[in-house]
């Protein structure tokens, strides 16, 4: 590993490049593109969508719910999560759940969405057994919840309260105000661009960060929402997978990394100490994941990072008796 205060350019010309970058306003117009609010699910995919990878960077599907992966509302199992429960940055048939769940089995309700909302999708449309829910823990999910819950009490959509616009006007006249901002954060060590075996990386450093001991009312009002839906089910099994930052954060890349993945277990033991009896918890071995298992200028996994989960995933879904399971 090795700073690479150059990697804030590649950062910029990402979308020239096909490099997968969300937070480039170009390739994120694209990306919001596909979405739209819901007033009581939070956000959704147009339905029905079918794109090849040119638009972004990978091929991308969507199901008749708006949804990603197993759509079976009859299903016994169901996956809940954020983005890495959806499923993206990888080709179609390339995500998790693809690899390693039988689709009759399942419903895929996961978006980078509230716990309430999460609820009230369930309420909405799901039809099952409540047998098993897969809930992939990503602590992006309290700081998303924070974002939906300003929106719920404002009285607007997500679009509105982050200030979420897809026009090619209003795409222009945020990129330079967002290449001084990345300039700005990298100068403060908030964004990180360093060689990582190799490769250029990109991290945030203050990547859905919010202080615990600063926000209990929050947490313990967003783990109630939580547990209203883990007490639905028979069985959870709530998985912590790896995520790039908290890698970095490990193997010390920067001491603001470090700090982030502090933080993160931090939220992690405080979920972990409030989960229902009939969840089992697994926070899977980071040192499995390297480089080659994340984009560079995304927070996501590679198909070669989704490959690793499926293998680390898949024996604690047999031991624990879980059925729908691929072999």
């Amino acid at each position: 590993m090795s700073l690479n205060p150059g990697g804030i350019t590649k950062l910029f010309w990402s979308d020239r490049r096909k490099r997968i970058c969300f937070s480039n306003p170009f390739q994120g117009r694209r990306w919001l593109n596909l979405l739209e609010p819901h007033p009581r699910h939070g956000l959704l995919f147009k339905r029905n969508l079918n794109y090849s990878k040119q638009v972004l960077g990978f091929s991308f599907a969507s199901n008749e719910h708006g949804l990603r992966g197993p759509a079976n509302l009859n299903a016994p199992g169901v996956i809940l999560g954020t983005s890495f429960a959806m499923g993206l940055s990888v080709d179609n048939g390339c995500n998790w759940y693809d690899l390693l769940l039988e689709p009759d089995r399942w419903f895929n309700a996961a978006m980078p969405v509230g716990p309430r909302n999460q609820a009230n999708l369930l309420d909405d449309v799901y039809q099952g057994s409540y047998d098993t829910l897969i809930y992939l823990y990503h602590p992006n999910i309290w700081k998303t919840a924070q974002g939906y819950l300003r929106a719920e009490r404002a009285g607007k959509d997500i679009f509105q309260t982050l200030g979420w616009k897809t026009s090619l006007r209003d795409t222009l006249l945020l990129y330079p105000r967002w290449i001084l901002k990345e300039s700005y954060k990298t100068k403060e060590g908030l964004s990180v661009h360093l060689k990582w075996n190799g490769q250029d990386f990109f991290f945030n450093s203050r990547y859905s960060f919010i202080e615990l001991s600063k926000n209990l009312d929050f947490a313990n009002s967003q783990m109630a929402l939580l547990n209203s839906i883990f007490n639905r089910f028979k069985l959870v099994l709530a998985i912590r997978p790896p995520i790039k930052e908290d890698i970095a954060g490990r193997k010390g890349f920067s001491a603001k990394l470090r700090e982030l993945a502090n933080h993160n277990d931090e939220w992690w033991n405080f979920f972990v100490s409030n989960v229902p009896s009939n969840a089992r918890v697994h926070s899977l071995c980071y040192d499995k994941f390297d480089s080659i298992d994340f984009h560079p200028y995304d927070t996501h996994w590679t198909a070669s990072g989704n490959r690793k989960f499926v293998s680390l995933l898949r024996p604690l879904l047999i031991e624990a008796n879980v059925e729908g399971v691929k072999t």
